[in-house]
């Protein structure tokens, strides 16, 4: 009976040897998925930083783009305003013109 339960135990100790061996390859596999996996954290917060720090750039470029658009709608309103100017001042000679035909008609009549 001793001697069964010394194989027993030997037999026990062989199992939980081999779990031991199991759980240590487990742990090695473990460790380095984790590694791989902070490798990749680390690989997608360089293209985190990277990414806003586009995206400031093209807020950046939006906001002088408006200021742009806004300086030129401001340039148009002045240049239509300018051409309506313009435009009276044309209509204002053809009529000075007309005058001026109607007088030289009326001074020669």
């Amino acid at each position: 009976s001793l001697q069964a339960n010394v194989s027993s135990l030997f037999e026990a100790k062989d199992s939980l040897q081999a779990n031991v061996s199991s759980l240590m390859q487990a742990n090695t596999s473990l460790q380095a998925n984790v590694s791989s996996l902070l490798e990749a954290k680390d690989s997608l917060q360089a293209d985190f930083s990277s990414l806003m720090q586009a995206n400031t750039s093209l807020q950046a470029n939006v906001s002088s783009l408006l200021e742009a658009k806004d300086s030129l709608q401001a340039d148009v309103s002045s240049l239509m305003q300018g051409n309506k100017s313009l435009q009276a001042d044309v209509s204002s000679l053809f009529e000075a013109k007309d005058s001026l035909h109607a007088n030289v008609f009326f001074s020669h009549a």
